[in-house]
C-alpha cells in the first residue's frame, strides 16, 4: 500500500512537472514574424513606401485580466492594453468560434508572465520608420505600435492589438487576429475597435 501510494505520488510530480515543461514560449523569430505579417498584410497600409508614420520597435505587453471588475467599466480606450482573458476565448469579435480554446488560456497566461518584453529589429522590415514608445510619445505627430502577440497553445493562432496614437490626444485601436497555415502567418481579421 505505502509503495502505490509513492508511486502515485512520483507519477503525479511528473506530471506537473512535464505540464510546465510543454509550454514553450513563441521564439523572438515568431513573434518577429507574426508583427511582420500584420505590418505587411494589414489593410491600413503600414508598409505603404510613402508612409512616414512611425512604428513603434517596443511591442507593448497586454494586462492580462482574469475576471471582471465590479466598478463601471472605463471607456475602451482606456483600457485597450488591457484584455479580460474569457474575452479572449469568447469574445463576438473573434475571426470564428473556437479560434482559441478554453485550453489555451493555461498557455496564455504562462506566456504573458514569461514574455515581458520585445523588441523588433528594424533590419527585418526594410524601408519602414521605427521610433521606440519613448520617442513616439514625444513626437508631436503620430505612431503606431503593437502589443506582444499571444498565441494559441499550438503556436496556430495568434492575436495582437495596434494602436495609431496622435499628438496624444486623438488614437485608433484595432484587433488582429492571424492564423498558421503551412509554416506562413496570415492576418484572418483585422478589426476597428475604438477611437478617441
Amino acid at each position: 500500500m505505502k509503495r502505490t501510494f509513492i508511486l502515485i505520488f512520483v507519477s503525479f510530480l511528473f506530471s506537473c512537472k512535464n505540464e510546465q515543461a510543454g509550454n514553450i514560449l513563441p521564439s523572438d523569430s515568431e513573434i518577429n514574424e507574426i508583427i511582420k505579417t500584420a505590418i505587411l498584410g494589414d489593410s491600413l497600409e503600414l508598409a505603404k513606401e510613402n508612409n512616414q508614420i512611425p512604428i513603434c520597435n517596443e511591442l507593448k505587453r497586454i494586462t492580462l485580466v482574469t475576471k471582471r471588475n465590479s466598478k463601471p467599466e472605463l471607456s475602451p480606450f482606456k483600457k485597450f492594453d488591457s484584455l479580460l482573458i474569457g474575452d479572449l476565448i469568447f469574445h463576438k469579435r473573434l475571426p470564428y468560434k473556437g479560434f482559441f480554446k478554453a485550453s489555451d488560456s493555461t498557455f496564455i497566461k504562462f506566456q504573458n508572465k514569461n514574455i515581458k518584453s520585445h523588441i523588433l529589429p528594424n533590419s527585418i522590415f526594410g524601408n519602414l520608420k521605427f521610433v521606440t514608445l519613448e520617442k513616439g510619445k514625444n513626437l508631436d505627430d503620430k505612431f503606431f505600435y503593437f502589443t506582444i502577440p499571444i498565441l494559441s497553445a499550438d503556436g496556430k493562432r495568434a492575436y495582437s492589438q495596434l494602436t495609431w496614437e496622435c499628438y496624444g490626444f486623438c488614437g485608433v485601436g484595432y484587433e488582429v487576429f492571424l492564423e498558421k497555415n503551412y509554416g506562413k502567418w496570415k492576418v484572418v481579421k483585422q478589426e476597428y475597435v475604438w477611437s478617441r
